[in-house]
């Protein structure tokens, strides 16, 4: 416990920056002022805050950060959280930072929960995790645990949906909104070098859940031998042992890294500085978490609140969904009647006072006044 209170926030520090973009550089104008510019693909780009709400276990606050880390660079990663933090206190702040997606993730009795929303207007998508796997437990459980290195967070990873099925609704809705989490991209544009991650959203129909992975995209060369491969990368070789390069480059180490041949659908073309344009390179997915298996529990219509547009426990016919609607209509008529008698109360209160003043009136004028127009509301003393 003492642990946990040494982590807690009691505000939102929105200061410095809390998108860790690499794209913004620091110029100066004639005057020798600096100004930041923002690269117009990150300002275009969709933005998030990830956060927990309520207590959660230690493991769930870990996910969080690894969801941050798969998020960047558009997510806020500096973002804290306070134990007396609302939800609008993180909308609040928001609009400043063109924040378009909020990724909730809390904890009952009962399990685990994601919750997907758009800023402001929704809608939100609330799915509970089956089941997950941190980053740091898929990389100990790796034979060759190397951790992936920190430049491929520098762009955002591209995006796999699969098996999504057209002709269902609320999937179809779920999909659109995965796809706007993340930025798009021009097939023309874009640089291959800059294609470094790519998670992977494949719903299984059986089960009636979404499975999520994400890999590191790495590029192996083909049809060398592995020793020749390590030279091509640049890596340190120890010749010590060897009485000249040639007994290093013929030795009995052949193969790629892996001792698996790839098949001519996974080797491409790609320019590399370090590589033969000509050189064809194998694609190879390497997990590096985090991992999860997500069941889609309802879809609302606003942020966070509003019409339920679908359920995965709970169904209702049409005449059970207009007396709700119906419902709702005559509670937001009677909110508004309610408001528009307090503002009449204030306005009528406040033109007498003003009055008054200019009048210029003693106390016992004030006292009269009041006796005279609480006779005239209530009645009698």
């Amino acid at each position: 416990e003492k642990g946990e209170k040494q982590h807690t926030q009691t505000h939102i520090n929105p200061l410095p920056f809390p998108f860790s973009s690499p794209l913004q550089t620091m110029v100066k104008d004639k005057r020798k002022k600096k100004k930041e510019v923002e690269d117009p693909h990150f300002v275009k780009a969709p933005k998030s805050f990830i956060f927990k709400t309520g207590i959660v276990l230690p493991s769930v606050k870990t996910l969080r950060d690894d969801i941050r880390q798969l998020m960047k660079p558009y997510t806020a990663t500096n973002l804290k959280e306070g134990k007396n933090n609302e939800l609008k206190d993180y909308l609040n702040i928001a609009g400043i930072y063109s924040v378009t997606h909020f990724l909730l993730l809390s904890a009952t009795d009962f399990g685990t929960y994601l919750r997907i929303a758009k800023v402001a207007q929704g809608p939100t998508l609330t799915f509970r995790i089956v089941k997950y796997t941190l980053c740091e437990d898929l990389l100990a459980n790796e034979i060759k645990s190397k951790p992936p290195p920190p430049e491929i967070f520098n762009h955002s990873p591209l995006v796999v949906l699969n098996n999504f099925p057209s002709n269902s609704e609320h999937l179809k809705l779920t999909s659109i909104m995965i796809q706007n989490m993340f930025p798009s991209i021009n097939v023309k544009e874009i640089d291959p070098q800059d294609c470094t991650r790519v998670v992977v959203f494949s719903y299984d129909k059986e089960t009636n859940s979404i499975e999520f992975r994400h890999y590191q995209i790495r590029l192996s060369i083909v049809g060398i031998n592995k020793n020749v491969k390590k030279l091509v990368k640049n890596r340190i070789v120890n010749l010590g042992k060897f009485q000249d390069i040639s007994d290093y480059i013929l030795g009995n180490n052949y193969g790629s890294d892996s001792e698996v041949e790839d098949s001519e659908e996974n080797k491409v073309s790609m320019n590399s500085p370090n590589v033969d344009s000509q050189a064809k390179q194998a694609v190879r997915l390497v997990e590096i978490g985090p991992r999860m298996t997500l069941s889609l529990i309802k879809i609302e219509e606003g942020f966070c609140t509003g019409k339920t547009l679908h359920h995965q426990f709970v169904q209702k016919t049409k005449e059970e969904v207009h007396q709700l609607e119906q419902r709702k209509i005559k509670e937001k008529a009677l909110k508004l009647k309610r408001k528009r008698v307090q503002e009449k109360n204030v306005d009528r209160k406040s033109g007498r006072k003003k009055g008054k003043k200019e009048e210029g009136g003693n106390e016992d004028n004030y006292e009269d006044d009041d006796d005279e127009w609480f006779r005239k509301e209530v009645g009698n003393k």
